[in-house]
């Protein structure tokens, strides 16, 4: 479609002369017939390009299951998955076939230096891991943890390593004794690592069955270690020989925790917060575990423990770890551990299992399965037992089966032991990368994020819904903090919300932290710190704590503290919101219309999944300086927006729980629309109407409550009245999605912050009171898919903005 601007009348004209567009500066448009126009206000028009891709529709936002968007073509397989297969295909399986080829692409002088980056590269990975894990955490896990994992790995152990004996005759290819012993420990292990990349690769991280997975891997991966090296030490060639194993581990172990971690912890104490941690201690720390490694490499054979003793010395998370994953990981990740994958891949020969003369191939595929069905049986019987649902039992069995870097590392290195030769290390690559590939898409396909792990006990009727909390139990709440700039607008809200002996207000605020240098997420109560140990999140705590001491009314805080990533982050709320039954979840809105940054847009896609997954009302709090003042002196003047829908019915009762907070000053205004013919008489008017009416009568004799109507018949209406609160109020409270009139459906396809809703969207923008004006979007709890019929995508509206 073609458009001819004319800026000084302020018109649109379409190119084929059949309609004709009015657009004021909030570059709203409405279609109009040629016969009449209406003048409206021409400056700050968008550009012609703006204009066009402005007109265009947007789509509509389908969430029929609740997962992240995200294509599943790029959660099916890992990348590891990728490369493994293109070093198979670049081995001796595929290309390597042709003689020539392989001597000119893998000459044995040029393997050397695979074979050194491939090392270094497993080396820094697990030294990488190590920095991530938050192993004093594993050894407070809970009972079902430990059920699970104990169960898991015994079956697992007993199950294979009876038949491993048992066939051990048949299977020539494996050393007997020791090989048996390391081909059944290599079977029987879960790595921690592994387990947290799969999950991070779905987006399940914060889902309950991902961290149920990786604290049972943790637990799994503990007590494997422990057997390895029982498994190491008698398998020795002598009695000194394990001595010497013993000694250099023990050794190695009270170098890092008596001489090294307390170094480093002094280093970091004398870092004042927020300056970036000095590239001397990183280097330093990198070429420490390189030595920590060689020494294991030379004493023990190999450089595990040595840079694993390394990385779990250092404390995880910021500001140490993330400094060292960020400057590290993507040097190892793009780089040397591609070489490994291409040296795991180059020396995987399918040619060596044939021809198949005997059983003994089809038996180590049986020994591979028995290994898989053992995992599978001990979890699901734990699962069970622990009331864990069918379907994630299933699940969290077969996530337990996966394997990956670590689990190839240890085939290359017994393999490299000679153990067992080529045809039993081809058996076990090629057997475990397609049973993960199946798991992978199994999970895929059948996890369903927002159905609960257990089967949770039924539901209070009403706790999702402020419209039904009782004015004589206690209001709970749970807001989320990214940063200190949101703590006072937070506070002077709750405030508002009129805390009192008969209903008290219980708030649990939690300090929203990306996560970087960790490999599993994290929400645990926060505890206070010493005064010269201050940092952001004890900044914000304070302030709300001095909140609950200070309030008029009895209000009760329960701070934590959340570290996950952006995307994921809201799993762990709705959680939260389910199991404490919590009505109202508070948000901050970050970003205006000129601010695309990676952070900005983050905090908005997080808002956006509350908005779609929590089983409560969801308000998203935009800051234009509301109230930052001294209790003792609080009041504020708050004007509700009423159109009609379930969302405006949401924002009108928590406005009827402030009206009894003698210094909050309340402005009903009811803007009553033409609705559309389905919805003239219908269910959602007379809910409407019912509220509406009681809300005046509950207020018809306090002095500090005004009620208003006005009629608006078009979107020119509709903003002229939205106009018309300039700098009157100190809050606007509206909801996200109004009633469907003709009009406003219109209108919803030039929303610039589809989290905001409509009005929203309109107050937020700088030109509506100068940006001085903050405005509280409400969204009420809807059923299973209720939104998503008439909810705009805020993930395409911010990808298109990155764009």
């Amino acid at each position: 479609m073609g458009f001819e601007v004319q800026r000084e009348s302020g018109r649109l004209k379409s190119a084929t002369g059949e309609k004709e567009i009015v657009v004021d500066r909030r570059f709203l448009v409405t279609e109009r017939l040629r016969d009449g126009w209406d003048e409206v206000e021409t400056r700050n028009f968008l550009s012609m390009e703006q204009l066009v891709e402005a007109y265009e529709p947007k789509q509509i936002y389908q969430d029929n299951n609740k997962k992240p968007l995200k294509a599943k073509s790029q959660r099916i397989n890992t990348k590891w998955v990728f490369i493994t297969k293109a070093g198979i295909i670049m081995g001796p399986s595929v290309l390597g076939m042709n003689k020539t080829y392989m001597e000119k692409i893998f000459p044995d002088k040029e393997m050397v230096v695979y074979n050194t980056m491939a090392k270094i590269g497993i080396g820094y990975f697990i030294f990488i891991t190590a920095v991530k894990m938050d192993a004093a955490r594993s050894l407070i896990a809970t009972r079902t943890t430990r059920l699970i994992s104990s169960l898991c790995f015994f079956m697992r152990i007993a199950l294979t390593g009876i038949f491993a004996s048992g066939v051990q005759q048949y299977t020539k290819g494996i050393v007997p004794g020791t090989g048996t012993a390391v081909v059944t420990d290599a079977l029987s292990i879960t790595f921690f690592a592994v387990t947290a990349e799969a999950m991070k690769d779905h987006d399940l991280l914060t889902s309950e069955l991902g961290q149920l997975a990786m604290s049972c891997a943790m637990l799994v991966e503990m007590t494997c270690w422990v057997l390895i090296v029982s498994t190491t030490l008698i398998f020795q060639l002598s009695f000194f020989d394990s001595i010497r194993v013993v000694l250099v581990i023990v050794v190695l172990s009270l170098i890092g925790i008596y001489i090294i971690r307390p170094a480093i912890l002094q280093f970091i104490k004398k870092t004042p917060e927020g300056t970036p941690i000095s590239e001397n201690l990183v280097i330093a720390i990198f070429v420490g575990a390189s030595v920590m490694g060689v020494i294991a490499d030379a004493a023990c054979g190999s450089l595990f423990p040595g840079v694993l003793v390394m990385g779990l010395v250092i404390p995880d998370g910021p500001p140490l770890g993330a400094a060292i994953v960020e400057k590290s990981e993507l040097m190892v990740m793009e780089l040397f551990m591609p070489a490994f994958f291409v040296v795991i891949g180059h020396r995987v020969d399918v040619s060596s299992l044939f021809p198949i003369k005997d059983n003994e191939f089809y038996l180590l595929l049986i020994l591979v399965l028995v290994s898989h069905i053992a995992t599978i049986l001990g979890t699901l019987f734990a699962s069970l037992f622990c009331r864990i649902k069918l379907r994630n039992a299933i699940l969290l069995s077969m996530i337990l089966n996966f394997k990956g870097v670590l689990d190839f590392a240890s085939y290359d290195k017994w393999h490299g032991n000679e153990l067992y030769n080529r045809k039993v290390y081809t058996t076990l690559v090629l057997a475990n990368l397609f049973l993960t590939i199946i798991y992978n898409i199994l999970l895929d396909i059948f996890y369903k994020p927002h159905i609960r792990l257990t089967e949770s006990p039924p539901e209070p009727k009403g706790f999702r819904s402020l419209q039904s909390i009782s004015d004589t139990r206690e209001f709970r709440v749970l807001t989320c903090i990214h940063s200190e700039d949101n703590v006072h607008t937070i506070i002077s809200l709750l405030e508002a919300c009129n805390p009192s002996p008969l209903s008290p207000m219980f708030v649990d605020v939690i300090h929203a932290i990306e996560l970087v240098g960790r490999a599993a997420p994290l929400l645990a109560p926060y505890k206070s710190k010493k005064k010269e140990q201050l940092n952001c999140t004890d900044h914000i705590m304070s302030a709300f704590t001095n909140y609950s001491t200070n309030s008029r009314g009895p209000v009760l805080v329960r701070p934590f503290t959340m570290l996950a990533p952006y995307t994921t982050m809201h799993n762990i709320i709705c959680n939260q919101v389910q199991d404490k039954e919590i009505p109202l979840i508070i948000v901050p809105f970050q970003g205006n219309r000129d601010d695309n940054s990676i952070q900005s847009n983050l905090v908005r896609d997080f808002n956006a999944q509350l908005q779609n997954n929590a089983r409560c009302t969801v308000g998203i709090l935009v800051d234009r300086g509301f109230i930052h003042q001294n209790f003792n002196h609080f009041s504020c003047n708050i004007v509700v927006i009423f159109v009609g829908g379930a969302d405006d019915r949401e924002a009108l009762a928590l406005a009827s729980r402030m009206s009894r907070n003698p210094d909050v000053s309340i402005t009903l205004l009811r803007i009553n629309v033409k609705r559309n013919e389905a919805e003239m008489n219908g269910k959602d008017k007379q809910l409407d109407d019912s509220l509406v009416q009681d809300f005046k009568d509950k207020n018809s004799n306090n002095a500090c409550v005004v009620c208003r109507e006005v009629v608006a018949n078009d979107s020119l209406q509709l903003l002229a009245v939205i106009r018309s609160l300039k700098n009157y109020y100190d809050l606007v409270m509206v909801g996200k999605m109004p009633i469907k009139a003709q009009f406003v459906e219109e209108m919803k396809g030039w929303i610039e912050r589809p989290e905001l809703g409509l009005i929203g969207d309109v107050l937020a923008s700088s030109d509506i009171s100068n940006g001085k004006m903050s405005v509280l979007v409400m969204q009420h709890f809807a059923e299973f898919g209720e939104h998503s019929n008439h909810c705009i995508s805020s993930t395409t509206s911010l990808s298109r903005e990155t764009k």
